[in-house]
Parts: C-alpha cells; sequence; structure tokens
C-alpha cells in the first residue's frame, strides 16, 4: 500500500488516538475510572477555585468542567491537546517537505514517547505549551502577516501558563 498525503495523516491520527487512549481505558477498565497521579487533581481543584486563579489553562479547565464535570475536562482536554499537537507537528513536518514516508514515521515516534504521552494524558498547562509552542512555529513558517499575527499571540500566552 502506497502512503499518500490523506491516508497518513489519517494513519498517524488515528495512531494517536489509540496511544492516547490506551491509559484512559486501562484506567476505566481496572482502576475505577480515577485518574493518574497526584498533578491532575491539583488542577481540577485549582479549577474548581477559578475565581480565586488567574491561570488559562485552569480557566478553560474550569469552563469545559462547568458543562461536562472536571473529572472528564481534566482527562478530555489534555486528548485534545495531544491529538491537536500531533496534527500540527505533522503540517510542520509537512512544510519541511520531509517525504511522506518519514513524516508518518516521524509522527510515530513522537506518539509512542514517553513524555509526548505523559503530556497528552495528565491533565497539566504543559501540554498547552507543548500545543502553543507547535502552533505558533507552524503560523511561523507560513510568512504571512496575518500567520506571524497569529504566532507572536500564540507564542505569548506561554507567559500566562
Amino acid at each position: 500500500m502506497k502512503l499518500t498525503e490523506k491516508n497518513t495523516l489519517v494513519y498517524v491520527m488515528l495512531a494517536a488516538v489509540i496511544v492516547l487512549l490506551i491509559p484512559h481505558l486501562v484506567r476505566f477498565l481496572f482502576y475505577n475510572n480515577i485518574m493518574i497521579g497526584e498533578e491532575p487533581y491539583y488542577h481540577a481543584t485549582i479549577a474548581k477555585q477559578i475565581i480565586e486563579q488567574n491561570n488559562p489553562y485552569h480557566l478553560v479547565l474550569a469552563s469545559t468542567g462547568y458543562f461536562m464535570g472536571i473529572d472528564l475536562a481534566s482527562k478530555l482536554i489534555p486528548l485534545l491537546l495531544g491529538l491537536l499537537s500531533v496534527l500540527v507537528f505533522y503540517l510542520i513536518l509537512k512544510d519541511f517537505k520531509i517525504k511522506i514516508k518519514e513524516r508518518f514515521f516521524i509522527s510515530l515516534i513522537l506518539l509512542i514517547s514517553p513524555a509526548f504521552i505523559y503530556l497528552s494524558v495528565i491533565s497539566s498547562a504543559y501540554s498547552v505549551s507543548v500545543f502553543l509552542t507547535l502552533l505558533g512555529i507552524y503560523f511561523f513558517l507560513k510568512k504571512k502577516i496575518i500567520f506571524t499575527a497569529l504566532f507572536l499571540l500564540a507564542y505569548s500566552t506561554h507567559y500566562w501558563l
């Protein structure tokens, strides 16, 4: 089977969904659906007390938690940020004109790295930082005024986290 642009991105995103859902499924099936580690509980507590805090991650967590509950939001937000990070990372590789097969394998290496899995499974403000950094790089590579402005906006938000 030949890798095309469309099916390569689909395979990478499918692999990302599978890899990033495995820890949640294991916790759901065997550990009474508890969150992993202490940090997610810390962020959930901060999100519940959002009025006293001024952190964008906690604001997003609290806002999302308002609709679906803090525990589900603490699991869903890192997962979505991880998937978006994979997508942006893949697009960056494409902008560098890396061959499609190499993009596929490089993306898979990112997916199975413990640091990436951790940031995409654990509720942490660092997952926002990684996503915004990748998004900033992507916008910067576009070399257009609007994308440069978006890059600066995305990158400047790091200092809030």
